[in-house]
């Protein structure tokens, strides 16, 4: 409930409060399945310290917490607790967590899902050809096609017409 973005006053006036009259120090959403079988919905940890006023607050993206998202919850290799405990102290910046001011949590209403202040970086894509070349390819692939289809069209015993 306290991340539900639609207008609903009580959410954003808790949130307002978490970050203006506390240090929110850490949103640590983690999948829906953490607590399966009893709750399939995704959730976040809240580390806050009473009284004060938010300047940063570090978000961390877990993907995994060493178990299946599924009802059986089996024991995987793949566990970001250890990476999330390691990057808390100093509040390192991955492709899982990054830093968000004071000022964007207000611009943003003092929304707290991490989608909301994730900066997407744009990788133009590289190319080992021309367009020229890779037209050219494409032309004799087809010529391949062709000439692999007519070989079974013989072997079938060529076309009834």
């Amino acid at each position: 409930m306290l991340f539900r973005s639609e207008g609903i006053y009580a959410h954003k006036s808790l949130r307002k409060e978490l970050v203006d009259n506390n240090m929110l120090q850490a949103v640590i959403s983690m999948p829906g399945g953490v607590f399966k079988p009893y709750a399939g919905v995704a959730t976040a940890v809240l580390v806050f310290t009473k009284g004060g006023q938010t300047q940063k607050t570090w978000f961390y993206e877990m993907g995994n917490d060493g178990f299946t998202l599924d009802d059986k919850r089996t024991p995987i290799e793949e566990n970001d607790i250890p990476d999330i405990i390691a990057k808390y102290e100093n509040k390192e910046e991955s492709s899982k967590s990054f830093n968000v001011t004071y000022d964007e949590l207000k611009e943003n209403e003092y929304n707290l899902l991490p989608s909301r202040y994730k900066k997407i970086e744009y990788v133009a894509p590289t190319f080992e050809h021309t367009p020229q070349e890779y037209v050219q390819l494409m032309i004799e692939a087809e010529k391949k096609s062709l000439a692999l289809l007519e070989k079974l069209q013989e072997k079938l015993g060529g076309v009834n017409e």
